[in-house]
């Protein structure tokens, strides 16, 4: 990759005060491009730097299965464990067949509270319960707890975040703590991600970035959009930073063993298809790159929210594009995987 021509471009797309976050891409722990734009508190006009924390959304779910996995690799669970033998909390018309696996790669084919092969509108959606009574896994139940199915488990994939608070669940149900302490003391804390956390909208950390919704001409905050404090299918925060800490602990095996790293970051199903190019293993979503084969990553978007980090293992590479606004990280993705996987 042309690091000046990826320079120059980047920045000329941002320039324009579209593009409102951080954007980070390193290749073997050379720093080829790094740069802050727009406003991390547009009312007070804190702009943002190299250090912000921004919202992840459902980039939140890979911790959620890095968690599972910590779990599997100590033979608390496994993919073929059942849900009914991992939770005691009863779901009336789930299938007894739905296993940690079907929740990993979302083929569990349970309700989904926030169905996004329906949902058009983030920005605007309401939930049936207020944001600010949803603190933990556990309260979501009563969105999904007492529905049906969507199908049979493992027929098809069907991205769910319900899948993931159960998850969520799960995790507090085996370990005895709650879901958010146990990714902080496992993962966060460990690896030494510092600027990462599950932070409450009413009360953020110096540096963190607020999200906003709208156009230039109607900006607002996302706080009333979102829950007030992330749980196990969206909502955490983190850095350019803390995420190159975390892929580089992922490929150097000190979060899961090899070998559960290695299915963890295979294709398990495809994604349907709108993509064919796109799959997806246990909690990491894959593409296919011309230049680099499967490409594992991150990725989120909610009111407020827009995030990709991904990495590129054939060059050992690390890109993070993250965004306090509902879009905003798209075009910014867009333009950097054509320049630096030749891809469209």
């Amino acid at each position: 990759m042309n690091s000046k021509e990826l320079k120059k471009d980047l920045d000329a797309l941002c320039s324009d005060g579209s593009f409102s976050g951080n954007i980070s891409i390193y290749r073997k722990n050379c720093l080829l491009y790094e740069n802050s734009f727009g406003f991390s508190n547009r009312q007070s006009s804190i702009l943002i730097n190299a250090y912000t924390s921004f919202g992840i959304a459902s980039g939140t779910k890979t911790l959620t299965a890095l968690g599972i996995g910590r779990l599997i690799d100590s033979k608390k669970l496994d993919f073929e464990t059942p849900l009914s033998e991992c939770v005691s909390i009863d779901f009336p018309h789930f299938s007894n067949k739905i296993t940690i696996g079907n929740l990993l790669n979302h083929t569990s084919g349970v309700y989904d509270y926030l169905d996004e092969e329906l949902i058009q509108d983030f920005d605007n959606f309401k939930l049936d319960i207020p944001n600010s009574k949803l603190l933990g896994p556990k309260d979501y139940l009563p969105m999904f707890q007492d529905k049906k199915m969507k199908f049979r488990p493992g027929e098809r994939f069907s991205y769910s975040n319900s899948g993931y608070i159960i998850l969520g669940i799960v995790i507090e149900e085996v370990t005895g703590f709650k879901y958010q302490k146990f990714i902080e003391d496992q993962i966060l804390a460990p690896l030494g991600m510092r600027k990462s956390g599950f932070f409450s909208l009413d009360n953020l950390p110096v540096n963190t970035a607020l999200g906003y919704i709208g156009d230039k001409n109607s900006i607002q905050s996302n706080k009333d959009k979102i829950p007030i404090i992330g749980a196990s299918d969206g909502g955490m925060f983190s850095s350019t930073g803390d995420l190159k800490i975390l892929w580089k602990n992922l490929f150097s095996d000190k979060i899961l063993t090899q070998k559960l790293k290695s299915r963890f970051i295979q294709e398990s199903v495809k994604c349907g298809h709108k993509d064919p190019n796109k799959g997806y293993g246990y909690g990491f979503w894959l593409r296919d790159s011309k230049r680099e084969g499967s490409i594992p990553y991150l990725m989120g978007c909610d009111a407020g929210v827009s995030m990709v980090s991904q990495y590129l293992l054939k060059t050992d590479a690390i890109i993070t594009v993250l965004s306090n606004t509902s879009t905003g990280a798209w075009p910014v993705v867009k333009l950097i995987n054509q320049m630096v996987l030749s891809d469209s």
